[in-house]
């Protein structure tokens, strides 16, 4: 049976609705001033802010309070499906003790205060909500009624700058931060705009039981009924046990072929299991395959083109208990036997994700290269299916990725985990010519591009 992958462009409805939400941020910015505004404070727009994920601005935010107006609130406004966060630099602001003159002196960024030190607010990083995130900056109103008596305002500090710190994790975005000074309480953000309301959130128990799991043996046996529906030549376990702490580590050699290993732990009933495992090689530093998911058991593919001992990792078995290793095994198709190790362990691991017909006959057609963008021209019979597949040989790669352009349509995969591979199927329907483009990039590094045409004809 043939299979077919097909890309569904989205690009101008996820533009559109891109534009208009940055449209209606400006809108949002002047309504929110206007509404502080409306209350007696000084509000204004400080900066705006173009960020991409990772990325952080420091803005200084002009402090000038008067006794009429000790609260400065600080807000960062964003589209309300950004995901940043907002925090003072210098995060606390202390009154210390009464001077011999009358007044209270004032610190701010210093050290912590001490037993004796009444502290009047603390600032820390705030995350957004609705692309919101919010700061609020008040003076004790002790110390400014003593200041306005003694004719001058207590905290000078306040005249300089304050460093805000805005930290971006979307994509990309912008952020409008804007200040108000005021002595009452502010409408709140999400009064004035309504849109950013979150609601109350349901609390959490985390004293709920852990969901019931299938006994081990059950899980086990549909394991391996899964794995022998999909194909495998030969499926076989290994019980051992898990340490004290859950952890467990097992050094295994895989034949020549495609694997998949499953770790499956125990349990009690009681106590959830929830295994996390990755497979690498022996001393190194950079796992080969991870699974981290919140699955009770894990599960890791791999492909190799000679008999290679890897070391297989695993947690969260949450006792000493019987941990079962289940590795179903996928014989290598019959690819050229000229082509280096990586070269077939690559092709071989694309085509068992891509879950690709196996091929038992050469290739109608192979072709290297190196980085850089290279295109293939390719001859085709109309109507006929064609499975290509690429994999990379020694180097450092950044990025991969491999495409068929038939008669406008346009079918491509990219090459992401070890080792190395890509693969497509496509028919030629009524053409007869075709192309494959290979981006590659990196440092030195090659690729091997095969082509096979399929029994079926396309329907």
């Amino acid at each position: 049976m043939s299979f077919f992958f097909r890309a569904l462009v989205v690009l101008p409805l996820v533009s559109l609705l891109a534009r208009t939400a940055q449209a209606d941020l400006p809108q949002d910015v002047d309504d929110l001033l206007a509404r502080w505004r409306a209350t007696g404070a000084r509000a204004e727009r400080v900066a705006t802010l173009f960020l991409v994920g990772g990325a952080s601005r420091t803005v200084l935010v002009p402090i000038e309070p008067t006794p009429e107006a000790g609260c400065v609130t600080v807000v960062a406004l964003g589209v309300r499906g950004a995901s940043f966060s907002m925090g003072r630099q210098g995060a606390k602001l202390t009154v210390l003790a009464e001077a011999a003159d009358g007044v209270l002196a004032v610190a701010t960024d210093g050290p912590e205060p001490g037993d004796d030190e009444p502290e009047v607010a603390v600032s820390a990083s705030r995350p957004s909500r609705a692309g919101v995130a919010e700061l609020e900056v008040c003076r004790d109103s002790t110390a400014a009624e003593i200041a306005a008596n003694n004719g001058h305002f207590a905290n000078d500090s306040w005249s300089s700058p304050m460093a805000v710190e805005v930290a971006f994790s979307s994509a990309r975005g912008t952020v409008d931060v804007v200040v108000a000074h005021h002595r009452g309480p502010l409408p709140a953000v999400d009064e004035v705009l309504l849109d950013r309301a979150m609601g109350p959130l349901e609390p959490v128990d985390d004293r709920a039981p852990a969901l019931a799991v299938a006994p081990l043996a059950e899980r086990v046996n549909r394991a391996s009924k899964i794995a022998r529906a999909d194909g495998a030549d030969e499926v076989v376990s290994v019980v051992t046990r898990a340490a004290e702490d859950g952890s467990g580590a097992l050094t295994v050699k895989l034949s020549a072929g495609c694997h998949r290993l499953a770790v499956l732990a125990d349990a009690d009933g009681v106590n959830g299991v929830d295994i996390d495992a990755e497979l690498r090689e022996p001393l190194a530093s950079t796992p080969l395959r991870v699974d981290r998911s919140h699955a009770p058991d894990a599960r890791l593919e791999f492909c190799v083109s000679e008999s290679r001992q890897l070391e297989l990792r695993w947690l969260g078995a949450g006792a000493p208990r019987p941990v079962t290793l289940l590795d179903a095994h996928w014989e290598l198709p019959r690819l050229p036997k000229d082509w280096s190790h990586g070269e077939r362990a690559a092709i071989a691991g694309a085509l068992f994700k891509r879950r690709a017909p196996r091929v038992s006959e050469p290739p109608i057609g192979q072709w290297l290269g190196l980085v850089g963008a290279t295109q293939v021209p390719l001859a085709l019979e109309p109507g006929a299916c064609y499975l290509a597949a690429l994999g990379l040989g020694d180097g450092d790669v950044a990025t991969a990725r491999l495409s068929v352009d038939v008669a406008g349509s346009v079918f491509h995969d990219d090459s992401v985990d070890l080792p190395r591979g890509a693969a497509v199927t496509f028919c030629a329907q009524a053409s007869a010519k075709g192309r494959a483009h290979v981006l590659l990039r990196g440092r030195a590094a090659n690729f091997r591009l095969a082509l096979w045409r399929l029994g079926g004809d396309a329907p």
